[in-house]
C-alpha cells in the first residue's frame, strides 16, 4: 500500500515490498527478500539481502547502504 516505485525498477516476483516505500529507478531485488515498511531506495541501488529496519534510506550501486554510509 502507498509504496511508488519509478520506471526501470526490477523486482523478482517472491519480494515482498512494505507499505509507504520510493523506490528510484533502476533499483534491482534479488528474490526471496522483504523490504521495511517506509523504505527510501535510490537510484540504481542494488538489494540483495532483507531490509529489516523501517523508515531507512539506502543507495549504492553494488550492495544496499544507509544513505548516510553511503555519503
Amino acid at each position: 500500500d502507498h509504496t511508488a516505485i519509478a520506471a526501470g525498477a526490477m523486482i523478482a516476483g517472491s519480494v515482498k515490498i512494505g507499505r509507504y516505500c520510493m523506490i528510484g529507478g533502476s533499483t534491482k531485488m534479488k528474490g526471496h527478500i522483504r523490504i521495511a515498511d517506509r523504505t527510501i531506495l535510490t537510484g540504481g541501488t542494488e538489494v540483495g539481502a532483507s531490509i529489516r529496519e523501517p523508515g531507512q534510506m539506502y543507495s549504492s550501486g553494488m550492495g544496499a547502504f544507509k544513505n548516510s554510509e553511503w555519503l
